[in-house]
């Protein structure tokens, strides 16, 4: 088997220990060589890969045996990224998913325990992806006071900076509702310690 680069083989590798559910660690890793066995002691498998002459293509060299090991319901592979790629289009329909329907659903899928932090990273992850980053929502403020005063040419619209509760580094400030020109704006919370 030939792949495009080490990333693919990685990623490919990965995805066959999370669907076959055996946990697997790269024992080799260089730039031209990769060789992963599988966790197990006293399991046989392994898939050794180099790199092609002048190329980052990756070709197979040589597959061990089956896996004489058991199934584990625990594998670390199955991250929040790998989650992220997975079930983005499902938590994108239902954002308000529980993470332990999340849970339930890789378990029910491909029998693999994910751990709770493991989910609520997920569920972070993929609201940061959907929404952007609190940074970017609050740049998006100034984005829609200079439209206002576009569209609107009578309008006087400011904002302001609160500099004292940056100043203040031991206030707790929490922030949910703003009002500019009338209208409530939702926002997520801040916390200034």
């Amino acid at each position: 088997m030939i792949f495009a680069d080490n990333k693919v083989f990685k990623d490919a590798v990965k995805q066959y220990s999370i669907n076959k559910a055996r946990p697997i660690k790269f024992t080799k890793n260089m730039r031209t060589k990769i060789r992963v066995v599988c966790k197990s002691e006293d399991c046989g498998w392994f898939v050794y890969a180099s790199t092609h002459d002048k190329s980052t293509s990756v070709h197979v060299k040589t597959v061990g045996e089956n896996h004489t090991c058991s199934r584990q319901h625990i594998n670390r592979a199955a991250g929040s990224k790998w989650l992220a790629k997975k079930y983005m289009d499902m938590f994108v329909v239902n954002p308000s998913m529980p993470v332990k329907a999340l849970s339930k659903t890789v378990f029910r899928v491909l029998k693999l325990k994910v751990k709770r932090t493991t989910t609520y990273r997920f569920k972070a992850l993929i609201q940061t992806i959907i929404s952007g980053t609190i940074e970017e929502q609050y740049g998006k403020l100034w984005d829609y006071l200079s439209e206002l005063k576009r569209v609107n040419l009578g309008t006087i619209a400011m904002m302001k900076l609160d500099e004292q509760s940056i100043i203040d580094g031991t206030d707790r400030e929490i922030r949910e509702i703003e009002y500019m020109d009338g209208m409530i704006l939702r926002l997520s919370p801040i916390w200034n310690h």
